[in-house]
């Protein structure tokens, strides 16, 4: 559990994943500033220098040493299965939330380890 969606957070659930399950393939993601740059995002000196031809996120980085395969979610119906998918969840984490009195970030994360396994 965080407060916000960043790359911390979503480094910790990668960590929790490939310890459990093994180093995947590849990853299925949005299009979130977390894993791609924005299309404003430019190379710097330095990458243009080493012959890069764009810019990566460093959660794309870390896969990429990993030598893991992050695809971008493009269609809007690939987007909307997943979006639909998480809105499932968040929905039913809220209501299991309200049932059990839950108020802070540390009995919510408490919580979801004990009841949600990967």
């Amino acid at each position: 559990m965080c407060e916000s969606e960043c790359l911390l957070g979503y480094l910790e659930i990668t960590r929790q994943m490939l310890t459990k399950f093994g180093i995947p393939k590849s990853i299925y993601s949005d299009k979130f500033s977390v894993f791609f740059p924005p299309t404003s995002a430019k190379l710097t000196l330095e990458e243009q220098l080493e012959g890069k031809t764009q810019p990566k996120t460093q959660f794309f980085k870390i896969l990429e040493e990993l030598n893991i395969e992050l695809i971008a979610a493009s269609s809007s119906q690939a987007k909307g299965r997943i979006e639909r998918l998480w809105n499932t969840l968040q929905d039913r984490l809220v209501t299991e939330f309200r049932v059990h009195k839950i108020t802070t970030i540390e009995q919510a994360f408490l919580f979801t380890t004990r009841n949600f396994k990967l």
